[in-house]
């Protein structure tokens, strides 16, 4: 009798695993849908400001981080596609759906996020990439938020593009880290850099300069539980230089939830 009873119980330790599995790290255990009505209206940011965090007990910095686009075509919510409210406890994100303006609700814990390194005031979860700057339409957004998937908290780099889609500009922000000799972490954050765009057989987006940098994202190359793309860094300036792989995150207008057919 004690034989079966163990059974039982190992069978059932491995459906709950296998579900866990399934739901993948980066979706709740719930549904995304715990709480689904009508757009009411989202934050707006100003990404002017860097206005970059600090970490708070290895988790990211409690607030606001806000997903923006240039047009959701609903009227509650005009340009902000999501939001993720962290607290000391957990997060709370709302998604608008642009098809339908109707807004889910989901709560999430630590480890369904993905926090930048370096370039602090960043969260990513699934497809959604959020920034922390708040206040109200500057023309400017994140298009692009890239990471060396080599990185640590100790040493490695972040990226994050910046579109003003009504002047037509690009800029390169990269902030990197690494230990001296002391064991200690020093952060460095490089000028912002101009840069073009260029969209090839609909599958990559190179964001480059005539020589010293360069960011190739394959956008057919999606990892499906985190939701990131496998993109490509080539980078030599002010003594930093590095080619390695990233992961990366669409926003903007290349939002996966407005892109997608």
């Amino acid at each position: 009798m004690r034989q079966y009873t163990k059974l039982i119980f190992l069978l059932a330790a491995m459906i709950t695993s296998l579900i866990a599995c399934t739901a993948g790290p980066g979706t709740s255990g719930q549904a995304a849908q715990d709480k689904t009505g009508a757009a009411t209206g989202l934050a707006s940011i100003d990404l002017n400001n860097t206005g970059n965090g600090e970490y708070y007990g290895g988790k990211p910095q409690p607030g606001l981080y806000v997903r923006q686009v240039p047009d959701t075509k609903c009227p509650a919510s005009p340009t902000v596609l999501g939001e993720v409210l962290v607290t000391n406890d957990g997060a709370t994100e709302k998604v608008l759906n642009p098809k339908t303006c109707a807004v889910t609700t989901q709560s999430l814990n630590f480890e369904q996020l993905a926090y930048a390194n370096y370039f602090t005031g960043r969260v990513g979860h699934a497809e959604g990439l959020y920034a922390k700057e708040s206040s109200q339409n500057s023309g400017v957004v994140e298009e692009a938020w890239c990471r060396g998937i080599s990185s640590t908290r100790a040493t490695g780099f972040d990226v994050v593009i910046r579109a003003d889609y009504k002047n037509r500009i690009y800029t390169a922000h990269v902030v990197s880290a690494k230990a001296d000799k002391n064991g200690v972490i020093v952060r460095k954050e490089q000028a912002p850099i101009v840069i073009g765009r260029r969209f090839e057989a609909g599958e990559r987006i190179r964001y480059r300069t005539e020589e010293n940098f360069e960011i190739d994202i394959q956008t057919s190359v999606v990892n499906p539980w985190a939701g990131t793309m496998r993109g490509e860094f080539k980078y030599d300036m002010n003594g930093f230089d590095s080619e390695q792989w990233l992961e990366c995150r669409l926003g903007g207008a290349l939002d996966p939830a407005l892109t997608a057919k």
